[in-house]
């Protein structure tokens, strides 16, 4: 998938989680009664989701899944397919938008990967992102970058992730 495709299913996401968020509810806040998301995410690496807010802007962030590749300069290195797990601390920042509907707060985190699939090698990757949080319904859709470095290959600066998480 292609850096253009991956932002324009990023984008046709957002724009129907904003379409569904136009009315108010009850329903109870993510992060206060409902800390635990499962869900998909898809993109460079796609796979399963799952995050755990332990305190309103901290949170644990999972996720099993394929992986890619990774550049450097005009050649691909050898991390092409398998299975990769990921972990990252979260740190979550103020909202950049909030309004009856919805809530989007940015975050940011650090954690490790592991790829567990032709070669085995360990990582380091850190996610930016946007997490839009629908108030009507407990989904929560998320775009992010997450620049990752491969210990023993090469750094994957264009790995870009969006996806969906149904909150309990």
């Amino acid at each position: 998938m292609n850096l253009a495709a991956i932002l324009r299913t990023s984008s046709l996401t957002l724009a129907a989680c904003t379409a569904l968020a136009s009315e108010a509810s009850a329903a109870p806040e993510i992060g206060i009664e409902r800390t635990v998301g499962m869900g998909v995410e898809l993109g460079s690496g796609p796979g399963l989701s799952a995050k755990f807010i332990f305190e309103k802007s901290n949170a644990v962030q999972l996720g099993l899944g394929t992986t890619t590749y990774a550049f450097a300069g005009d050649r691909r290195s050898r991390l092409r397919g398998g299975t990769a797990l990921h972990a990252e601390y979260l740190r979550h920042g103020g909202l950049v938008v909030a309004n009856r509907g919805v809530a989007v707060p940015w975050y940011a985190g650090f954690g490790g990967m592991l790829n567990i699939g032709g070669q085995h090698n360990i990582g380091v990757r850190m996610p930016i992102g946007l997490a839009m949080q629908v108030r009507k319904v407990p989904l929560d859709l998320f775009v992010e970058w997450a620049p990752q470095w491969w210990i023993g290959a090469d750094v994957d600066v264009v790995h870009f992730n969006s996806g969906i998480r149904y909150w309990f």
